[in-house]
């Protein structure tokens, strides 16, 4: 029961979080008919998990077909301008969250949840601020903790508080 519990709570506070988190950005691109020539990201950031690794902009299908469905999923209205719904897929000690373009869902988040998982980099939730500025040099910005990099059509935020860790979110960023 309490794992349920749990699990609706988390799905709740997805959908909730699902627009107008620091890492949104509002893109110029558009969702529809067309043909539309998407590619993952894989010179950006990529997270592994399983085996598999994982870059924004993937298709979300290939996610899970690698894994396998999620604990936990729901959906709500694109907010960032595209034509369809987000997906919010929650895999335990991580979060996924797609965009729609063209009737396909491509991977636009990945939020790390627990110190079970870590970046490519070895860093995870807990990590200290000293080992994260060692693995990623220097940040993009910085503001009141929160660090970002940016690596080509990718983004990488980690909130410091405290000296450690305690958030690690990748974000597509849409040409």
């Amino acid at each position: 029961m309490k794992k349920a519990l749990f699990a609706l709570c988390l799905a709740f506070g997805m959908l909730l979080t699902g627009c107008g988190t620091t890492g949104d950005t509002t893109s110029t691109a558009s969702g529809g008919t067309g043909t539309t020539n998407i590619q993952a990201d894989t010179a950006g950031f990529t997270f592994t998990y399983q085996g598999h690794t994982f870059s924004m902009h993937q298709k979300l299908s290939e996610v899970v077909d690698a894994i396998g469905e999620p604990i936990a999923k729901t959906s709500s209205p694109n907010c960032a301008g595209f034509s369809g719904v987000d997906w919010f897929y929650n895999y335990g000690a991580f979060e996924v969250t797609s965009y729609p373009v063209d009737d396909v869902d491509y991977l636009s988040r990945i939020r790390l949840v627990t110190d079970e998982v870590e970046t490519a980099e070895g860093i995870a939730i807990g990590s200290s601020e000293a080992d994260m500025l060692a693995a990623y040099g220097t940040p993009t910005s910085e503001s009141s903790g929160l660090y970002t990099f940016e690596k080509s059509r990718s983004r990488l935020q980690i909130l410091v508080k405290d000296g450690g860790v305690s958030e690690i979110d990748y974000y597509a960023i849409y040409d």
